[in-house]
């Protein structure tokens, strides 16, 4: 681009392509049933927030070791096997996603490229990686309405210095953490594999914890 507002000539460049691209194949550009699956999920696990003060505990942690839990369908006794265990479900052709439902810092980009860099060289497989919920816009139609190829791990946190929504019954952090449960609960019901780990307090503690699991951890995927 030679000039600064060539930019918005490519927005709308692609935004024309990707209308014509969908007529040509027949499907509807402007819906997104699947993204709208996470909102409606969110919105109901608000309105409970707004009865009961807090958010519902929907199900209890496989795994609690050093103040970060574990939540995933698969079982184990300690972090570092059910990491291992979850993984181990990863078949060629399927891909990692990583939720960070998170404040964004330079440390937490640092660390979530390493988990990924790990899974890479390990299992082979495709990674991507969005703070939440902004990637839900871009990849959530794909994560529920794709095809079911997905790894999908999740993370969110504790929010001691809080910031409360002006006018509404629950903070800033509340509704972040409802939004991630939100999804969580679309991903359920599209039966993707799921692992959320919910790193305590801190999320930069939390994920060095993580991460020294995983070390300890080689994983190793399904055979084709």
């Amino acid at each position: 681009m030679a000039d600064p507002l060539d930019l918005g000539q490519e927005f709308f460049r692609w935004e024309v392509a990707t209308a014509v691209a969908s007529a040509v194949m027949q499907i509807n550009p402007f819906d997104q049933p699947n993204v709208q699956a996470a909102k409606t999920a969110t919105d109901s696990l608000m309105k409970v927030v707004e009865k009961e003060g807090k958010l519902p505990q929907t199900e209890e942690p496989k795994v609690t070791e050093d103040g970060v839990s574990y939540y995933t369908a698969v079982q184990a006794n300690t972090a570092a096997d059910l990491v291992r265990a979850f993984f181990a479900q990863a078949k060629p052709g399927d891909f990692l996603n990583i939720q960070a439902y998170l404040t964004e810092s330079p440390e937490l980009n640092e660390d979530l490229q390493r988990l990924r860099q790990q899974v890479v060289d390990q299992l082979h497989i495709a990674t991507t990686s969005g703070y939440g919920p902004r990637f839900l816009h871009s990849t959530g139609q794909y994560h529920k309405g794709g095809p079911n190829t997905g790894l999908f791990v999740q993370f969110t946190v504790d929010h001691p210095q809080d910031i409360q929504l002006p006018g509404r019954s629950y903070s800033f952090g509340t509704f972040q953490n409802a939004q991630a449960a939100g999804d969580l609960q679309a991903l359920h019901d599209y039966s993707r594999r799921t692992l959320r780990i919910h790193l305590g307090d801190n999320a930069e503690q939390g994920m060095r914890t993580v991460l020294a699991r995983l070390q300890g951890a080689p994983l190793v995927g399904a055979q084709a």
